[in-house]
């Protein structure tokens, strides 16, 4: 008669392609999943320390930084898929660990997606911004449709915009009257008495988008400076300062 033995009934060997995809949707994951924990959770920590860097000390506003920042996230990426498809093709059958289910590589995955979209705007609200995502074609090719851009609301706060500033601005049009905002470049600053009266004109850097109810705004109607590209299609363009 013989005996089943329960250590050899659990033992596993990961699949290198399923490693490498888990790791390019989630930095981290195909770690995990090939039984390194430990590295998983610092290439997730790495990640997200660069981000945050990218963010609060403007990284990507020369072109040495633009090099860097590119450079840092291939590093990352080639981390993150490699690894785990190098070291599930060499890794022996093992013994699967509790934590390597997917139960928890599902928890894992929604833990860094909440990360990778909370981490940014609190970083930027503690610095006075915001992120916003371009609407249009109308600041092309500074900007591209589906960008998403931080925006400093502290810019102009004990000063007025100046011309070639790209600034948020907040209008109310349409009937009834609804808050829209757009991106636009100043052209001129017109002072008033008071900072809050002075008059901005502004314009898009696509000009088939300029429309009359865009060139003259008040101060109060400038919500914000754009600062930094955060994401774009165009994968080259992440990090870049707005000038």
């Amino acid at each position: 008669m013989t005996t089943s033995n329960p250590v050899s009934a659990q033992l596993v060997r990961p699949k290198p392609w399923l490693g490498g995809l888990l790791g390019f949707f989630f930095p981290g994951l195909g770690h995990l999943y090939v039984g390194r924990a430990a590295a998983g959770l610092s290439l997730l920590g790495a990640c997200y320390g660069l981000s945050a860097m990218i963010i609060a000390w403007g990284w990507g506003r020369t072109a040495w930084g633009e090099i860097l920042v590119l450079g840092s996230c291939l590093a990352l990426v080639l981390v993150g898929v490699m690894q785990p498809v190098v070291v599930a093709w060499h890794q022996p059958e093992q013994v699967q660990l509790r934590y390597m289910c997917w139960p928890v590589y599902l928890v894992f995955a929604i833990a860094s997606a909440v990360v990778q979209w909370t981490v940014p705007p609190t970083i930027l609200s503690h610095t006075g911004g915001s992120i916003f995502s371009v609407p249009s074609q109308s600041m092309a090719p500074t900007l591209s449709r589906g960008d998403v851009i931080a925006v400093d609301q502290s810019a102009y706060v004990r000063q007025l915009p100046v011309p070639g500033d790209v600034v948020v601005v907040r209008v109310l049009l349409g009937a009834p009257a609804e808050p829209i905002s757009y991106v636009r470049r100043v052209r001129s600053v017109i002072a008033g008495p008071a900072p809050n009266d002075a008059r901005i004109e502004v314009a898009a850097d696509n000009r088939d988008f300029d429309t009359p109810e865009l060139k003259s705004l008040s101060a109060k109607e400038v919500t914000g400076k754009v600062t930094l590209i955060l994401w774009s299609r165009d994968m080259a363009r992440i990090g870049h300062r707005i000038q």
